[in-house]
C-alpha cells in the first residue's frame, strides 16, 4: 500500500460516515430550535408617559419622592384596578378573558416608574403580557389611568 492510498484509506473511510452524522446532527438541531422558535412569543409591552399630581407646596425632596411612591402605590391599587375592570369594554377583552383572575393578572403585570427627580417629569405606566393585543394592553392602562384620576387624584 502506499503513502497516498494509506492516507485516502485512513481519512475517507473513517471520515464519510462522520461527516453525515454530523450533517444528520446539525440538520436535527436546526429543525429542534425552528420548532421551538416558532412557539416562542415575545413580550408585548405598552408604554404610557404620565404626570403625576406634584407635592403638596412646601414639601421638601424626601416628602417629595414619598408623596410620589404614594401615587405610584396607588396608581397600582386593586382598588384602582377594580374600577378599571368594571369598564365593559375592558372586561370584554380577550385578553382579560383567559385570566382565572383578571384584576391580579394586571396587578402583577403593571409596572410604574416613576421619574428621577421628585416632582420633575411624568411617571413611566407600564403593561407587559406575552398574551395579548398591544392595543387591548393599551386599552387596559388608558383605564386604569383614568379611574386612578377619577377615583384617587386631587385636582
Amino acid at each position: 500500500m502506499r503513502f497516498s492510498e494509506t492516507i485516502s484509506f485512513l481519512s475517507l473511510g473513517r471520515l464519510r460516515p462522520t461527516w453525515r452524522f454530523s450533517l444528520r446532527l446539525v440538520f436535527l438541531m436546526v429543525v429542534v430550535v425552528a420548532v421551538a422558535m416558532s412557539f416562542y412569543q415575545p413580550p408585548r409591552t405598552v408604554t404610557t408617559a404620565f404626570t403625576l399630581p406634584t407635592a403638596p407646596v412646601g414639601a421638601s425632596n424626601q416628602e417629595a419622592q414619598i408623596y410620589a411612591q404614594t401615587q405610584a402605590a396607588l396608581l397600582q391599587s386593586p382598588f384602582v384596578i377594580k374600577t378599571a375592570m368594571q369598564r365593559n369594554d375592558v372586561r370584554e377583552l380577550a385578553v382579560v378573558r383567559r385570566q382565572e383572575h383578571p384584576a391580579k393578572w394586571i396587578e402583577s403585570q403593571l409596572n410604574v416608574a416613576l421619574p428621577e427627580q421628585p416632582g420633575s417629569g411624568t411617571a413611566q405606566v407600564t403593561l407587559t403580557t406575552r398574551d395579548g393585543d398591544v392595543a387591548e394592553l393599551k386599552l387596559i392602562v388608558d383605564a386604569i389611568l383614568e379611574a386612578y384620576q377619577r377615583e384617587i387624584a386631587v385636582e
